[in-house]
């Protein structure tokens, strides 16, 4: 463990309490730069485990680490889902620790009926990070099961990069479940750049026809994203 590296841990802990303004969130974008160290995530386990350091900035230091050794502790606020945002954090956290070997625990959490629906979602943002393409039959099932809401899945399966063909066919399709899946996703798409032409004549047909999960400022918004 360098010096630099303790160095920024420290910044987010003590930024995580208000002791400083948005110096801890530069700090912990820089210490994905530095390789994974065991050190680091000893003192991140240790301040939580000692409520000195909320689950939220737990899971967000574990994330920026990546080292393995932080792995149980990701998995564990996941499960216990507390809120603030420490559920997508750790989600994301177990892919860059173990890759496509998360996949299995992100897929038992998806699979949890006892667990809340933070947990789930954050089990879902872990996908979107996870090249393996098994993670899209997991995020699928979530979705049928109704594990996440749509316009999460939406979210993630646009950063999945789930085929255009795919989400053409689900927008032109009966599945109410896989319709409203691909029309969150190409909302969340068309935020990012032009889409390819059949997927966007496939959107406006469903826009105009079918009944999709937005609300009329939704819909104007994805008819501007559409535009450009």
């Amino acid at each position: 463990m360098s010096g630099s590296q303790l160095a920024l841990v420290q910044t987010v802990l003590e930024g995580a309490r208000g002791e400083t303004t948005t110096a801890w969130k530069l700090a912990l974008l820089e210490l994905k730069t530095y390789a994974p160290d065991a050190g680091c995530v000893a003192v991140v386990i240790r301040a939580y485990e000692r409520g000195q350091c909320e689950p939220w900035c737990a899971a967000a230091l574990l994330e920026a680490i990546g080292h393995p050794d932080g792995y149980a502790t990701a998995l564990e606020i996941l499960q216990l889902a507390p809120g603030a945002l420490a559920e997508s954090y750790a989600g994301t956290a177990l892919v860059r620790m173990r890759g496509a070997d998360a996949l299995a625990d992100l897929a038992a959490v998806l699979d949890d009926d006892r667990l809340p629906q933070r947990a789930h979602e954050g089990a879902a943002r872990g996908l979107a990070a996870m090249a393996d393409p098994r993670a899209d039959d997991v995020l699928l099932r979530a979705v049928d099961r109704g594990r996440i809401r749509t316009s999460i899945a939406g979210s993630v399966a646009s950063e999945r990069g789930i085929p255009a063909a795919r989400l053409v066919s689900w927008l032109r399709g009966g599945d109410s479940r896989r319709r409203n899946l691909a029309a969150w996703t190409v909302f969340h798409l068309a935020a990012q750049g032009p889409l390819l032409k059949e997927l966007e004549i496939a959107m406006h047909a469903a826009l105009a026809d079918a009944p999709l999960p937005f609300t009329p400022e939704q819909r104007s918004e994805l008819r501007e994203r559409l535009a450009n």
